[in-house]
């Protein structure tokens, strides 16, 4: 069996706890007046300025060039997964309906169109409205395209130009329609997993850990790019194709800020404690993913901020929010894991390991 990296789970660890982060600075705001402070302001931009483009250019990086498109891997780990996740959203909605009176029919078409759409936020580009987001597992169905576009692309001569021509199209449809299952974000998210792939084309995180005046300038470059794109940030969302004022900044950003993630993570992985804990994290990054959305759309957090605003104070209030949401959600990954037939879905690397003896026999 392939050894896995451990630094590369621990970038994908720090990635999902960010977005977990992130998402929870965006609820806090449902109290009346509450508004960022500054270290939460700060947060939120290198957060929302890497998270997401973290996980395709990782993607992308382990993308081997030529390769026929796996349908079979493809659609269990990202198709099977959304779906399943989408149900349970349905489900469980259904009896929070019930529940509270009020119609359960209702609630089903409105979740069901959200699963239909897969946006990953609400927003309104002027011919469609979207009212109904299905959250963070935007992600794996955006991927899925990714991977069937850069596949398509390697069967031309110049696979590049199709990329970004996906990415241009995605983005300009993006401000004006909205396709279903997130094709749109897909068709965008084609470039950083391209991107990811250039990025061990050119062994740039070899480069990355050498000691010498080139690696040297490469971190100072990386990082100076990286706090520009933070400073200049304004919105950086690829969930509904949304790249803000300054596009080309969102985008150098993005990478700059994932390949300083992989830099820290490889100092992280000196750490026994830290890096052991953030790889498993990491490890779990895709059933993390979909418990979060699942409890995002489900659980009813608007009375928890409500009720948290007045033990914490507005202060404490995303701290505490943050903390109590990471530690549901790792301990809903931590059950998950122990369902059979289900863990294999949501843990790939669990079902390589069953298949793993079977195949050496």
């Amino acid at each position: 069996m392939t050894k896995r990296i451990q630094y590369f789970d621990i970038a994908r660890g720090i990635g999902i706890i960010c977005v977990v982060l992130s998402h929870t600075l965006l609820d806090s705001q449902r109290i009346d007046g509450l508004s960022f402070g500054v270290a939460a302001t700060w947060i939120f931009r290198i957060c929302f300025s890497f998270h997401m483009p973290l996980f395709f250019i990782l993607s992308g990086y382990f993308m081997r060039p030529n390769r026929k498109f796996r349908w079979r891997k493809e659609s269990d780990e990202l198709l099977a997964t959304y779906a399943l996740s989408s149900v349970a959203v349905i489900i469980l909605n259904a009896i929070r309906e019930g529940i509270n009176h009020r119609s359960v029919l209702d609630g089903i078409r409105k979740w069901v169109v959200a699963a239909f759409y897969g946006s990953g936020a609400g927003f309104s580009n002027g011919t469609w409205e979207g009212k109904y987001p299905i959250g963070a597992t935007w992600f794996l169905l955006a991927l899925f395209w990714a991977h069937l576009i850069i596949s398509l692309a390697d069967k031309t001569p110049m696979p590049w130009m199709i990329i970004l021509i996906s990415f241009l199209v995605g983005y300009t449809l993006g401000q004006h329609i909205w396709l279903p299952f997130s094709l749109l974000s897909g068709m965008s998210a084609s470039l950083f997993v391209y991107i990811g792939r250039m990025i061990r084309q050119a062994d740039s995180v070899t480069k990355l850990q050498s000691k010498s005046i080139s690696s040297l300038i490469m971190w100072i470059l990386l990082i100076l790019v990286w706090f520009i794109a933070i400073i200049r940030f304004d919105e950086f969302g690829l969930a509904t194709n949304r790249l803000g004022g300054h596009p080309a900044w969102s985008i150098a950003g993005a990478i700059a800020g994932t390949m300083t993630v992989v830099g820290i993570s490889i100092l992280i992985d000196y750490v026994p404690k830290v890096s052991e804990v953030l790889s498993l994290i990491g490890r779990g990054s895709l059933a993390l993913l979909c418990i979060h959305m699942v409890e995002m759309n489900v659980f009813p957090w608007a009375r928890m901020i409500t009720a948290l605003d007045v033990m914490f104070g507005h202060r404490m209030l995303w701290m505490m929010f943050f903390a109590i949401r990471l530690i549901m959600d790792l301990i809903l990954v931590i059950c998950l894991y122990h369902i059979p037939v289900v863990n294999a879905i949501f843990f790939p690397s669990l079902q390589k390991e069953l298949n793993e003896p079977s195949r050496s026999k």
